[in-house]
């Protein structure tokens, strides 16, 4: 066996036994077959793709591949129809209407498998997440002298919105709060102003653009009526993960405060971005209790320090928590 290795030039691996270590063989040969395929086009099969996918490091660049290829799809679409849009002195309802139903529909898969994957996001993918982000929340420079409502503008943010309202519903299901305060605090750049940080331009109330959405037909006459359509258009996409509506409704409550905290805690001025839970209050006071009941009981170990989403301290929290509180007593006693 030496004089044949030695004449080959042949490397000795170490293996505890035949069967285990050619069924492995199998299973990496397989697994380069699947790399030369292309994505499948169905939100289902890509689906079924990210789960394949996520547990086994080996697919690491399929995975970051197929996040891309998804994300790539609507850019391009983006890109064609906002600036086409948005980028006038009075962009109009109906184009409004349809720019918004376009996007949705052109995330709508995008959206499913942001649910998945952070539902079963480890550390090692939080950057190809984040890098999604990134890519969906430029936005274009338009060209001088070009009149525009900046507001409306803010619309070519939506999918990326979609997106992080996406992971953050799934993260809610797994309790991956560290993996929302990376999404959160990942840098945006854009042309028009100087970078922000995600909780900073992504939150819908920040679009600027609830009052003049409420009196559009089929949206919700609501002090949040895009925040309000966000739940609705993500609650189609969620069955996978969250099966009860009432669920549903509960993580993305608790997904939108965390967010208003995070807000908070990055905000000079203090500014809390109102989201459906402003009429939910049910749901806000349990959230809210939850959240109270563990900086008070274990005070620095709480899971909300940790994380890092609005303090680094037990008291620091509880201080951003009464900014919020205040706020939402001054709208809504």
């Amino acid at each position: 066996a030496k004089k044949l290795i030695d004449q080959r030039t042949a490397e000795v691996i170490q293996i505890d036994d035949a069967e285990s270590f050619f069924r492995k063989l199998q299973q990496n040969v397989e697994s380069i077959e699947r790399y030369s395929t292309t994505h499948p086009l169905t939100t289902e099969a890509i689906e079924a793709s990210l789960k394949r996918y996520i547990p086994d490091p080996i697919y690491r660049i399929q995975l970051a591949d197929l996040i891309s290829d998804v994300v790539e799809q609507i850019v391009e679409i983006k890109e064609k129809e906002c600036t086409s849009v948005l980028y006038k002195p009075d962009p109009g309802k109906q184009f409004i209407e349809r720019l918004v139903c376009s996007m949705e529909a052109a995330c709508s898969t995008l959206s499913a498998i942001a649910i998945v994957g952070g539902r079963w996001v480890e550390k090692e993918h939080y950057q190809l997440w984040q890098d999604a982000l990134v890519r969906l929340g430029s936005k274009s420079n338009p060209n001088p002298g070009v009149i525009y409502s900046p507001n409306w503008s803010n619309l070519e943010l939506y999918s990326s919105t979609l997106l992080l309202y996406g992971l953050g519903l799934g993260a809610m299901v797994a309790g991956k709060l560290d993996f929302l305060a990376t999404l959160l605090m990942t840098s945006l750049s854009h042309v028009t102003y100087e970078d922000k940080l995600a909780v900073q331009c992504l939150p819908p109330d920040f679009y600027d653009v609830n009052k003049s959405l409420r009196s559009f037909e089929g949206w919700r006459n609501t002090i949040v009526p895009l925040s309000d359509r966000i739940h609705d258009v993500l609650n189609k996409e969620s069955h996978r993960v969250i099966q009860d509506d009432s669920q549903y409704t509960m993580a993305f409550d608790k997904l939108e405060i965390l967010v208003a905290l995070g807000c908070v805690s990055n905000s000079n001025r203090k500014h809390v971005p109102f989201g459906g839970y402003i009429h939910r209050i049910k749901n806000r006071e349990r959230v809210l209790r939850e959240i109270t009941g563990s900086l008070e009981t274990q005070k620095n170990k709480s899971i909300f320090v940790t994380c890092g989403i609005f303090g680094e301290t037990s008291n620091e929290c509880l201080g951003n928590l009464q900014v919020l509180k205040d706020s939402v007593s001054s709208i809504w006693p």
